[in-house]
């Protein structure tokens, strides 16, 4: 749907989808259940944020889910 979760220069500066920046961090409001599970990896990275918080690189959706773009994120995400 071209919305950009990244800030500033993480667009280009990011991890192509390995999972390890936590760049493209969303926060998925409504519809979690419709996305797929986290992998080891996801978790790790986003360990100190939400349950709901999701890599959207990674995260494939089956539905009509709602997500909130470049919110508040844990220390661990310092490339934000």
């Amino acid at each position: 749907n071209e919305v950009n979760p990244y800030r500033s220069l993480t667009r280009w500066t990011n991890c192509n989808g390995k999972q390890l920046c936590g760049t493209c961090i969303v926060d998925v409001e409504n519809g979690l259940n419709l996305c797929s599970m986290k992998s080891m990896d996801e978790a790790s990275t986003l360990r100190d944020n939400p349950d709901s918080y999701r890599l959207s690189c990674v995260t494939d959706v089956y539905g009509d889910i709602t997500v909130k773009v470049q919110g508040p994120v844990g220390a661990d995400q310092w490339t934000r």
